[in-house]
């Protein structure tokens, strides 16, 4: 479910491919598994319940769809996909002009 919900928030398109692909659902399945905060892991397992329930639209104000889209931006953006392909950082280089 995490995985759908991480692809519905950033989706493949013709740019670059989403959430999926870049690992993001596992990305924070691993960073919740890591955490030893026993409310932390309540209040994802009571959010993911909840927006199965639901779905994404209507819960943008929802303070777990804040938390799932910061996890889920912050993860994006942090991997392979999301730094070379869709913000096409292509590394530090040397400038002949200023």
């Amino acid at each position: 479910m995490l995985d759908e919900l991480t692809e519905a928030m950033i989706p493949t398109d013709d740019h670059s491919p989403g959430a999926r692909a870049a690992g993001v659902a596992a990305y924070i399945a691993g960073a919740l598994d890591e955490s030893n905060d026993a409310g932390l892991k309540r209040r994802w397992k009571a959010g993911l319940k909840r927006l199965s329930k639901t779905g994404l639209h209507g819960q943008e104000n929802h303070p777990f769809f804040k938390e799932l889209k910061e996890r889920t931006v912050f993860a994006y953006y942090t991997s392979k996909i999301g730094i070379h392909r869709e913000m096409e950082y292509k590394g530090n280089v040397m400038r002949k002009d200023w």
